[in-house]
């Protein structure tokens, strides 16, 4: 089968295997594991919810979409306050931090929070709202005492004020702020937020959540694997991975715009996700060798912050070996993650491919678990990639079976040689 005939997808500048990717396509199995779900609800007033909000006791997490209500649904969620029609409940697991992640209401808390304040944003029609980078871990201390102020700073609030039409057509308010302390207290009522929590004796949380996740959002959009996994691993590596997403010009460049599935950000995680499983050993490249000291001889297991944590065969699926990486990041400290973000940046500065310039993301995997471990100033350009994507050796590791373990070590030590040759001046360079 040509590589050109296989069902691909462009997304930007990136093509994907979709064959691949549906024959991956994973959510997590539970029935080996022994655990049990709990969930408790508890009301909590109105006012305090808002305070917990400017408190940091909610995290919005990653996989939340930007926050898109209107004015005016900012209103009609205020009228059932008001009149005391029922508010849906909001859902969420508490982080390490005992702070509550949402999993099921952000639109919701952050429009009873613009009618707490009696705010609404300027510019909501020509700027993404974007909470989650407030509302995260690790925030300090003065921030978290300054929630309004923040939302001014990045977005812009104005003053609104909110009515009600009565029957007679007459208009009343009912800005929170302009109320009367009784009018306060009839509607300082309890929402409801229900809290899950996983009781197990094995080490299976976050797969776990990564369930519940899924069920919880299949009234709408399906997410997609990276969606979940953005909603679950809150750490240190995935708050650099969005950085980078976000912020990184030249990354954007070459990968084009921002995708509304994270496909962009799943491409780095399987960057540092390869970087991390697979070894440089006698200038081959294999899949947890044990020949290299990181690792324990017997159990085949990493070594992280001097703990031995054990990583999961790879099973020809890259779906569950980005889940399980995505667990092990939990235990990066800091030092590691910088370590893959200057990989990272320094891979994104050696590429120099033309705009109109298609690249597979198995060949950009490749190329960047490549030039971890082949210093100098060369660049990645046009001919580079349109060479190596031509030649039989790497067309036969990705026509088929692209992610059974041989093919993927073939894949990723053909491309290491060739960027070896390319970068010592093989190609006239």
């Amino acid at each position: 089968m040509d590589i050109e005939k296989k069902e691909i997808e462009e997304t930007g500048n990136i093509r994907y295997d979709l064959e691949e990717e549906k024959a991956n396509e994973v959510r997590p199995s539970l029935e080996k594991y022994n655990f049990l779900v709990r969930e408790i609800s508890q009301g909590i007033s109105f006012e305090t919810l808002m305070e917990n909000l400017e408190n940091n006791y909610f995290i919005i997490p990653r996989n939340q979409r930007n926050f898109i209500w209107t004015q005016d649904q900012v209103k009609e969620l205020a009228i059932s306050l008001v009149k005391g029609f029922p508010i849906p409940p909001l859902y969420g697991y508490r982080n390490k931090d005992n702070q509550l992640v949402i999993l099921d209401g952000q639109q919701r808390l952050m429009s009873l929070y613009l009618y707490y304040k009696s705010k609404f944003f300027k510019n909501i029609t020509k700027q993404v709202i974007s909470l989650k980078d407030i509302l995260k871990e690790d925030k300090n201390e003065k921030l978290r005492c300054n929630f309004e102020n923040e939302l001014e700073k990045q977005y812009g609030l104005k003053d609104v004020v909110y009515e009600i039409e009565e029957k007679d057509g007459k208009k009343v308010s009912i800005t929170y702020k302009n109320l009367s302390d009784k009018d306060k207290r009839a509607i300082n009522r309890p929402i409801t937020v229900v809290e899950i929590m996983v009781q197990t004796s094995d080490d299976n949380k976050e797969e776990i959540y990564y369930k519940i996740f899924g069920n919880l959002n299949q009234g709408g959009t399906t997410l997609k694997n990276q969606e979940l996994r953005n909603g679950i691993y809150q750490c240190e590596l995935y708050d650099m991975l969005h950085e980078i997403n976000n912020k990184n010009e030249k990354w954007r460049k070459i990968y084009g715009p921002i995708h509304k599935h994270s496909r962009d950000v799943e491409l780095l995680l399987r960057f540092v996700a390869t970087e991390f499983c697979f070894d440089l050993v006698k200038d081959s490249i294999n899949l947890f060798n044990t020949s290299n000291e990181r690792f324990d001889l017997e159990e085949k297991n990493k070594i992280i912050n001097g703990k031995v944590i054990t990583i999961e065969r790879f099973n020809s699926s890259y779906p569950t070996l980005l889940n399980n990486f995505s667990k092990l990041a939990l235990s990066f400290d800091n030092e590691m993650v910088e370590n893959f973000k200057r990989n990272i940046e320094i891979f994104l500065d050696r590429i120099d491919l033309q705009p109109e310039q298609k690249v597979d993301s198995l060949l950009l995997e490749s190329l960047y678990l490549a030039s971890v471990h082949i210093d100098g100033d060369y660049k990645i350009n046009n001919e580079l990639v349109n060479k190596i994507r031509e030649a039989n050796e790497y067309h036969d590791c990705v026509i088929s079976s692209s992610s059974s373990k041989s093919n993927v070590e073939k894949r990723l030590n053909y491309v290491y040689q060739e960027l070896k040759k390319w970068a010592r001046g093989y190609y006239g360079v």
